[in-house]
């Protein structure tokens, strides 16, 4: 994938899109330099054309390699702006949890896992109990507060107990971060 991207770029080097993408897919292999350029190009050649994002996917794949990278400031401003074009976005508020736990900020973390929890009260497609207690275990691994990540995917697990996925992700998990 990454190397259709960049022939298409060699074609046409104003995709935002295309820049999206592979800030993702950058992220998701441990780039996170390469992974910080392409979103930050993406996002530039958004501000050029005077726009914001279709939808919030560069934020959260820029603001992953910003944590990723120990960028805090950096992701707390990509946040910010990602607020302003995506207000009551679920997936940004639950990254600025994790940030905010990372930081120390344990009374904004909160704040922003109670708007999370409400947000996800008051949609039209709620996610299922299980997703909101995963979502929390990664909000804590992302912040490094690992214990109280292992009590959430436990209890995940305890409710899915023959759950393959479920089972291969918290082994992965208890793996990744030598518990």
């Amino acid at each position: 994938e990454i190397k259709f991207l960049k022939q298409w770029l060699e074609i046409d080097d104003q995709g935002p899109s295309q820049r999206t993408q592979l800030c993702y897919l950058y992220g998701i292999t441990d780039q996170y330099d390469k992974a910080i350029s392409e979103g930050e190009k993406g996002l530039e050649i958004l501000n050029r054309w005077g726009t914001k994002p279709q939808w919030e996917g560069i934020y959260y794949s820029l603001g992953y390699a910003y944590h990723a990278s120990g960028r805090y400031r950096e992701e707390k401003q990509l946040y910010s702006k990602a607020e302003k074009d995506f207000p009551d976005n679920r997936e940004i508020i639950y990254r600025q949890a994790a940030l905010a736990f990372t930081e120390g900020n344990t009374v904004l973390a909160e704040q922003y896992i109670r708007k999370y929890l409400n947000l996800n009260k008051n949609t039209n497609n709620p996610p299922s109990e299980i997703q909101i207690l995963k979502n929390y275990g990664n909000i804590y691994t992302k912040a490094g507060i690992l214990d109280k990540a292992e009590n959430y995917y436990r209890k995940v697990l305890s409710m899915e107990p023959g759950n393959v996925g479920t089972m291969a992700f918290f082994a992965d998990f208890l793996i990744n971060n030598d518990r």
